[in-house]
């Protein structure tokens, strides 16, 4: 059963187009999981990842093209920004 997707917010969007990294998981025909970092770029609405020939992500696409996309919020060491803040346990 193939559900529509909703089409995504301006807010949606913009954080799509200000980030550049996720994690896709995909699945094996056995639904065996596999979750990896990825860089991905925005083609208008179209969400674009680059997967070399030969993975380990290709093979699963093939047998089973099912996925999920987490995107990552790059916010490098964010917790770490402030060191006033930080207390020892």
């Amino acid at each position: 059963m193939v559900t529509a997707l909703r089409a995504l917010s301006e807010r949606e969007m913009k954080f799509l187009r200000d980030n550049t990294l996720c994690r896709l998981a995909t699945a094996s025909k056995d639904l065996q999981p596999q979750v990896t970092p990825v860089i991905y770029a925005m083609d208008g609405a179209d969400v674009i990842i680059a997967i070399d020939y030969g993975t380990r992500k290709l093979k699963n696409l093939r047998e089973n093209p099912k996925v999920a996309v987490l995107v990552d919020h790059d916010r490098q060491n964010r917790g770490f920004d402030d060191r006033r803040n930080l207390r020892g346990f």
